[in-house]
């Protein structure tokens, strides 16, 4: 049997681009944001789909094209409009807030003397997440704590790193533009679904549910990284969550198992999800494995239903695995983006068998003095990776013998 797991991009959907609304995106007019210095009201997108970059091209009094920004579509997870009602008035505020109130009116009246004109304000924002290239920035700055949060519009003459290990972590590097005044949304929408399909494959919502440990790591936060960084990610992504926090050892394989039919679905089969996401350590993730290989149908749950991994705890090997592999930094917001991406890798299972049990593993197994390190340290969980050194030196000074 074969896990799929949050990692590298599938050949499948790097191969081609979906379909691109370039009608739309040329028709349907963006505000210039005040960030790009320029002298353009207007804007729009236009996509190069052999490089995979989407630019954001303003045009001049002088009838020329200008290329403000460039956004690389791999750096892309999602899309999102919303839409704000808005004061037009002058001073709508002032004569919401400030003004003294009239008495001897009739009650069907207005509050105010000033009445307040609203309109609904698009506002279409592409969140973006690319890797930090430490040659674009000044060293001195960076020593003294001054780099810049949010990175500038990229050049019209970008271009992709060709070498990934100079790259740091992924930042957030969102565009936010506002919709000149429209009476049909049709082409915004069209733009929208064709932005989400570029960025993740899926135009529409996903459901994932997240199974979360809160007793892995060293801070056991689990369930607050959840609410401050996974939960806002996914939705930038498009995919809505439930999360599942365990309550005792073993709870992550006892919930996989096939749907118990409670009426408040609580427990509803795992494989009516689009993916799991596990938020712990590997003793997590093998409580989820296993519990998926308990079921009578574990193969076909497990080609179905994506695992994605989210490093709560101690070590995250396996978290650290695919993060290696696919070239990129070994933290949440990475796990997070390839989640969000959809890029997966099948691994391989290695299955143990004894006298009164089957066990499958999906890193390595673990004997004599190697396993007790591993176990008999979690009395000093709270410092952390320095446990397995500081046990396996006290487990060298006092060698048992092992049969």
């Amino acid at each position: 049997p074969l896990l799929s797991s949050s990692s590298e991009l599938d050949e499948n959907m790097a191969l081609e681009l979906p379909g691109w609304p370039e009608e739309a995106a040329a028709r349907l007019k963006l505000l210039v944001p005040e960030e790009y210095a320029t002298d353009c009201v207007y804007c729009h997108l236009r996509l190069d789909a052999a490089q995979r970059l989407l630019y954001v091209v303003a045009v001049t009094a002088q009838e020329e094209e200008q290329v403000l920004d460039v956004i690389d579509v791999d750096d892309m997870i999602g899309a999102d409009m919303k839409i704000e009602l808005r004061d037009t008035t002058k001073d709508s505020q002032q004569s919401s807030t400030g003004a003294k109130p009239v008495t001897g009116r009739p009650s069907n009246e207005p509050a105010t003397d000033t009445l307040t004109d609203r309109q609904g304000q698009a506002t279409l924002t592409i969140y973006s997440y690319p890797r930090r290239d430490p040659a674009n920035e000044s060293w001195i700055r960076n020593w003294c704590g001054f780099r810049s949060k949010y990175p500038p519009p990229n050049p019209p003459s970008y271009e992709r790193v060709s070498d990934p290990s100079k790259l740091k972590e992924r930042v957030a590097h969102h565009r936010i533009f506002p919709l000149a005044p429209t009476e049909d949304l049709k082409e915004a929408n069209l733009l929208l679904q064709g932005i989400r399909r570029l960025a993740t494959g899926f135009p529409s919502e996903r459901h994932f549910l997240v199974i979360c440990s809160p007793v892995s790591g060293p801070r056991k936060d689990a369930p607050e990284i959840y609410e401050r960084k996974v939960r806002p990610v996914l939705e930038q992504a498009g995919i809505s969550s439930e999360m599942m926090v365990t309550t005792h050892a073993g709870h992550g394989r006892e919930r996989m198992a096939a749907a118990s039919g409670s009426s408040d679905g609580a427990d509803k089969d795992v494989t009516t999800f689009d993916g799991l996401i596990v938020m712990g350590g590997d003793g997590l993730i093998y409580e989820v494995v296993n519990g998926i290989m308990d079921r009578e149908d574990s193969e076909a749950a497990l080609r179905k239903v994506k695992i994605g991994i989210v490093g709560c705890g101690t070590s995250n090997g396996l978290a650290a695995s695919l993060a290696k592999h696919a070239s990129e930094m070994d933290d949440i917001m990475t796990c997070l983006f390839m989640i969000a991406k959809s890029k997966t890798i099948q691994i391989d299972l290695s299955k143990h068998q004894t006298q009164n049990s089957t066990m499958y593993s999906f890193l390595s197994y673990e004997y004599a003095m190697v396993a007790d390190i591993d176990i008999q340290s979690e009395v000093i969980r709270w410092m952390g990776s320095l446990r397995f050194d500081l046990w396996g030196v006290l487990s060298v000074l006092r060698m048992r013998r092992y049969r």
